[in-house]
């Protein structure tokens, strides 16, 4: 009988040694990006940020597909042991559908906001609720999905509803400051002039107020330091109140009118098997 019960005690030792192999606490109903150190991952090109993957994946082994539907089926196959996709992507194969799980701990968080500079909290500025509220007549009026249209396949994502009842400016002008060589968001064209998602959001809400739109492109990690000098009214671009690191200075951030983060998205039995 001891021997039996020994032979039970060891056994279950050596399962939760085998388990702790995976992850760095058996116990864990959840992975983590460092647990998938030297497996493989799966991109999609043109949707995936690559570089983000080797950043915060140590020695991940990556697995590139030409559409999504190839790496969710890849996934599916477990040919690999992750796929990485944008919010818009990996709604569709998440919402129900109990195969996939979308990971806890995101690759990157990135939304892209408008902001613009006040000199304190006390200082009088409706600027951001007029970029909301403008941002809210372009969905209801569907201006804003046709706009996304010409630059993603995915399906515009919601925004929240404002009042749009932005006053009409004459003889103004609202000069925005966009990232440079930041396609498809903001682009030279052809003809040398700056295009993209961003610009013909900005040029929507220089309509909305009845203002001519005047574009200035700068580094993205110039942008701040523009609308703080007085060299542009509003900035558009991947945004955060953590970029704002000088406490003296005051941002106004908007909503987010782009979710461009990265979700890791595993098979469900792969979580389920760490509990």
């Amino acid at each position: 009988m001891r021997k039996i019960c020994l032979a039970l005690v060891l056994g279950t030792l050596l399962s939760l040694l085998l388990c702790g192999c995976t992850t760095d606490n058996p116990n864990q109903d959840y992975i983590l990006l460092k647990d998938l150190k030297g497996e493989k991952v799966g991109v999609v090109d043109g949707i995936t940020e690559e570089t983000l993957v080797k950043d915060n994946i140590p020695n991940a082994k990556l697995k590139s597909f030409a559409t999504v539907e190839e790496g969710v089926q890849a996934l599916r196959d477990k040919k690999i042991k992750a796929l990485i996709l944008n919010p818009r992507n990996a709604e569709k194969y998440l919402k129900g559908d109990s195969d996939f799980v979308v990971m806890m701990q995101k690759l990157a968080d990135k939304e892209y906001k408008a902001a613009t500079y006040v000199q304190d909290y006390t200082e009088s500025d409706s600027f951001v609720l007029e970029i909301e509220s403008t941002l809210s007549k372009l969905r209801h009026t569907g201006e804003y999905d046709k706009i996304y249209g010409k630059y993603f396949e995915q399906k515009a994502p919601e925004v929240l509803d404002f009042d749009y009842n932005a006053g009409t400016v004459k003889d103004r002008v609202l000069t925005v400051g966009v990232a440079e060589d930041n396609a498809p968001f903001s682009y030279l064209d052809k003809n040398g002039k700056y295009t993209g998602f961003d610009v013909e959001f900005a040029n929507e809400v220089a309509k909305t107020w009845g203002a001519k739109l005047e574009i200035k492109a700068y580094p993205r990690g110039k942008l701040l330091n523009a609308t703080r000098n007085g060299e542009v009214k509003m900035i558009l671009g991947r945004l955060t109140a953590l970029d704002d690191k000088d406490k003296n200075d005051w941002m106004l951030f908007s909503q987010s009118y782009y979710d461009a983060s990265q979700l890791v998205i595993l098979n469900a039995e792969d979580v389920n098997s760490q509990k």
